[in-house]
Parts: structure tokens; sequence; C-alpha cells
């Protein structure tokens, strides 16, 4: 709990220096325990997602009572529409690899010439699908 008491603190702080607002001196302060914990609780809850590994996340982001994930789900057309990706339980540098490597793909050859093969599009998450 001092952990994630610590994080909503800085973050607080953290967002009060990015909109020029007035810090109240007691909570700037910040001692070593108090990083130490912040340290932690980023390690212990954003870490999977920023490893370049393929594993999948051991706690993948809840889509449940998610409004667009629901929408998405609920409509045929955009069901079955090329353009949207499913979201993959993946870390997001592997996401960015994956979709460097599509990119990188349809950049090199012409459409015509060669398809992109459709299990190389279906890894990759659509930007509205990441929930984090």
């Amino acid at each position: 709990m001092k952990n994630f008491k610590a994080f909503f603190r800085w973050l607080y702080v953290a967002m009060l220096r990015m909109s020029e607002g007035h810090v109240l001196p007691e909570l700037n302060k910040m001692t070593q325990k108090d990083i130490t914990f912040v340290a932690d609780f980023l390690t212990e809850h954003f870490n999977e997602y920023l490893k370049d590994e393929d594993d999948i996340l051991m706690w993948p982001p809840n889509t449940e009572g998610n409004q667009w994930f629901s929408f998405l789900q609920s409509s045929t057309h955009l069901k079955e529409s090329p353009l949207l990706f499913p979201t993959t339980p993946k870390s997001l540098c592997t996401v960015k690899r994956q979709m460097e490597a599509v990119i990188d793909h349809c950049l090199t050859k012409p459409a015509l010439e060669r398809q992109v093969p459709e299990s190389s599009l279906r890894d990759i998450p659509h930007a509205g699908e990441l929930v984090l």
C-alpha cells in the first residue's frame, strides 16, 4: 500500500508541475525511501508492458466494461473490417516491433505485387484497442 500511495503522490506532483500549478512544499518533499517505493510500484505494475519479449502478458488489460471494445464487438461491419486489428496480450515493445515489420514490408513491395499476409496483420493491435 505504501508503494501505491507514494506513486500517486508522485504522479499528482508531476501533473501539477506539468500544468504549471502550485506544488505545496509538503507534497514536494520526497525521501529516498519514497523514491524507492515509486520505483518499486512502476516495476511491479508496468515493467511487463515495456519488456522486449514475445511472452504473453501476465496481467493483460481488462476490456470488460470498455465501451469502445464493446462497440467493436457488437458491430458486425467493424468486427470483419481488415482495418481494425485485434488486441494481443503482448508488451508494447513487441507490438511496436511487429508493427514496424509490417510497415517496412508494405513500404518495400508494391501493393499489387505482393500482399501482406493476413496473419501478420492480426498480430498487431489497433491503437484504439490498446488498454493500459
